[in-house]
């Protein structure tokens, strides 16, 4: 697979296509995770997780970009980031795919008057770990998104609030339209709030301007789920600057 992989690499750079300026890494929740490091000499590599730092210093790897943010990566990102590596996700797990749907599109695609010699075609392997790594060095840098330690605090936090919140929520609806002696064992709404109140406080030490969100938009100081609520939109739009694409994110048509 690795010989696959680098091959995929050397179609792609022989037509002028880009990489990302450091390492890429494809994880995956049962096995060790690919780190694909392009160059004149690339590297490609199945890395044990706990050996992932010592691997990426030893290559001199400043920057990694990942697929997506999972909470079991979270500590490893963490340590990352700790000891000065940059790290970066993408902003659509979808660019992927759009990124290899793409190739498939603009050099395989036969043209209408049946001459199909751009560049003679890429052979896009079948989808595994090492040609994802390959593939996530190429997707285009907009998709890319910088994350920070205390971005990925608050993240962590947030993924266990709407855990919570979400159960909550699911088996209100559930029970809505039953008998008090029909209700069962449900989750108290006590817990939901004290893992909101955790989650806002997580936000509020690291972001203390959502306070001000808070106060424009007339949230009162007790409803702390609504601030919880709040701090999602923020978490999830804080790094976008325009206006129409924190609306295009949210589904609103404009």
């Amino acid at each position: 697979m690795e010989a696959e992989a680098l091959d995929f690499y050397r179609q792609l750079r022989e037509r002028g296509l880009t990489t990302f300026d450091g390492a890429s890494v494809d994880f995956h929740r049962k096995r060790d995770p690919v780190v694909f490091i392009p160059g004149e000499n690339p590297v490609i590599a199945a890395v044990r997780k706990e050996e992932l730092l010592d691997f990426l210093v030893k290559n001199n790897i400043r920057r990694v970009l990942v697929d997506a943010l999972f909470p079991s990566r979270v500590p490893i990102l963490i340590d990352l980031l700790q000891h000065g590596i940059e790290v970066y996700i993408l902003r659509r797990p979808s660019a992927l795919a759009g990124f290899k749907a793409m190739l498939e599109r603009r050099y395989n695609k036969k043209k209408q008057d049946g001459n199909n010699n751009d560049n003679n075609g890429i052979k896009i392997p079948r989808k595994n770990d090492f040609v994802d790594a390959v593939a996530l060095a190429f997707t285009w840098p907009k998709f890319h998104r910088r994350i920070d330690l205390r971005y990925i605090t608050c993240w962590r936090a947030m993924n266990k609030w709407r855990r919570v919140y979400s159960i909550y929520h699911k088996v209100q609806n559930m029970i809505e339209d039953l008998d008090e002696d029909e209700i069962p064992v449900t989750l108290h709404e006590d817990r939901v709030i004290k893992k909101a109140r955790g989650f806002v406080d997580t936000v509020v030490m690291h972001y203390p301007e959502v306070r001000r969100v808070f106060e424009k938009i007339r949230i009162p100081d007790d409803d702390v789920i609504a601030q919880a609520l709040c701090c999602e939109i923020a978490l999830e739009t804080y790094h976008i600057e325009k206006v129409s694409d924190v609306l295009r994110k949210a589904g609103i048509g404009i």
